[in-house]
């Protein structure tokens, strides 16, 4: 997963939204491409202010392979905490992975 800004983060908790620093994508296993499976997964997880990632619940998977691959993804993420008056602070935020053929 590239670095960059989670965006869809509960905005009222900070001034700085939490930052990807490194971290893995959900697999995308070959029988199901293959098949032509395509879906998401929607989590939605705690970022606490020492960057770690707590309390993944799923939103709303198609698929339990799809959830179960995203959640093994995001617990491989490494964060820099959202922040308020340069405070680390602990934030809510969502993420969609979508597995697609390409």
């Amino acid at each position: 997963m590239p670095p960059g800004t989670l965006s869809d983060c509960d905005r009222a908790d900070f001034d700085q939204p939490p930052k990807l620093i490194s971290g893995a994508l959900p697999a995308y296993l070959v029988g199901r491409r293959l098949s032509g499976l395509e879906g998401s997964a929607t989590l939605k997880f705690t970022v606490l202010s020492d960057g770690r990632i707590d309390d993944i619940q799923a939103e709303s998977p198609e698929s339990r392979s799809f959830r179960d691959h995203s959640v093994i993804a995001l617990r491989t993420w490494k964060l820099e905490p959202a922040l308020k008056d340069n405070a680390p602070v602990t934030t809510s935020c969502k993420m969609r992975f979508i597995y697609q053929v390409r």
